[in-house]
């Protein structure tokens, strides 16, 4: 899991950057990102497959290279999952999108006496500083704004007409809620999107960040948003070979924020651009009864459709207790899941 000390070293290279980029030092611009590329690609990042195997005299690869392959369609439909499988040796997931907006907004956010060493103790230190400290919450206001310009002027509108804390807090919540404006469908996107193995935000994903760190944070900590304990609902439609991957044992995380209801009847489908599809219909039976600050916080209070609501913190954890095929209708599964503590 990204460290404390990585989102402080990362933070110090934006700085550093923006201040070469701002006097024109474009050598040290480059210098820093062409450092990152190396760590990234390696030393033979930048050779061909076919330059690589003839520097190693591989004469077998190069005999495959010289197959004819089939081509790959750049312009195929692109799917990210929601689905991530944890390591079974125990460990966490990532969430790099958090993790690269505390580092370029560090200012705004991070309180400058923390002294977290994980980023657990980190978030709770963001939200204390955003919460408490008078006149902090405008700042970040103002930032969260700004940022969501790019992507969803409606919601721009919406967060800087905000007068006070609460309703700025509730202009968040009700920003993810307002279907007609797809946010909760950008910003789910590029939640996925975070363990795609060359993994590269857009300009949308990062214009998002300051955002999707404040609706992380008023999910873990607010108080408003009571937690629910009860069993709440999912469905989502998948492919064949997406469901096979919630077996009975499998622990996993939802990297996304996950919609989900306490009333049956209401849990309906969220269809979410680049994501997953297909025939198979899955209800997802939840049990929340693991008292945890990953919880599923009620947010009707602040909704625009009576949904009866409750949304996970993304990256919450799950097991699969039981797994069952409904007889009646074809292509229709029931899967219990155990929300997982820390």
């Amino acid at each position: 899991m990204s460290s404390v000390r990585d989102i402080q070293r990362n933070a110090k290279e934006i700085k550093t950057l923006l201040k070469f980029a701002k006097h024109g030092k474009w050598e040290g611009v480059w210098l820093i990102l062409a450092k990152d590329g190396s760590n990234e690609i390696g030393p033979f990042g930048r050779k061909t497959a076919k330059d690589v195997a003839n520097d190693f005299k591989r004469t077998e690869i190069l005999e495959l290279l010289g197959h004819t392959a089939r081509p790959i369609d750049l312009h195929m439909p692109q799917t990210l999952l929601t689905f991530y499988m944890l390591p079974t040796e125990g460990g966490d997931c990532d969430l790099f999108l958090l993790t690269l907006t505390l580092a370029s907004y560090e200012t705004t956010f991070i309180p400058p006496n923390s002294e977290s060493t994980t980023l657990e103790n980190l978030l709770y230190d963001v939200w204390e500083n955003v919460d408490a400290v008078p006149g902090r919450w405008k700042a970040v206001q103002d930032k969260v704004a700004e940022a969501a310009y790019v992507v969803c002027h409606h919601t721009y509108k919406n967060i800087i007409a905000c007068p006070d804390k609460e309703s700025f807090f509730g202009a968040i919540i009700s920003a993810y809620t307002f279907e007609d404006s797809y946010l909760y469908d950008h910003l789910n996107t590029a939640l996925r999107r975070q363990h795609q193995a060359d993994y590269r935000p857009t300009a949308d994903d990062l214009a998002l960040g300051p955002y999707v760190l404040m609706y992380q944070l008023l999910l873990l900590f607010w108080d408003q948003l009571h937690r629910e304990r009860r069993v709440t609902y999912r469905r989502m439609r998948v492919s064949p070979e997406d469901l096979h991957q919630y077996r009975v044992g499998t622990k996993f995380a939802w990297m996304s924020f996950v919609s989900s209801s306490v009333e049956v009847e209401k849990a309906l489908n969220f269809p979410t651009r680049l994501t997953t599809s297909g025939d198979e219909n899955v209800m997802f039976k939840i049990d929340n009864s693991s008292e945890c600050q990953w919880q599923p916080r009620n947010i009707e209070r602040y909704a625009r459709y009576m949904e009866r609501e409750r949304v996970y913190p993304a990256g919450a954890k799950f097991l699969v207790t039981k797994r069952t095929q409904d007889k009646r209708l074809r292509h229709q599964t029931e899967i219990s899941l155990k929300l997982v503590k820390e």
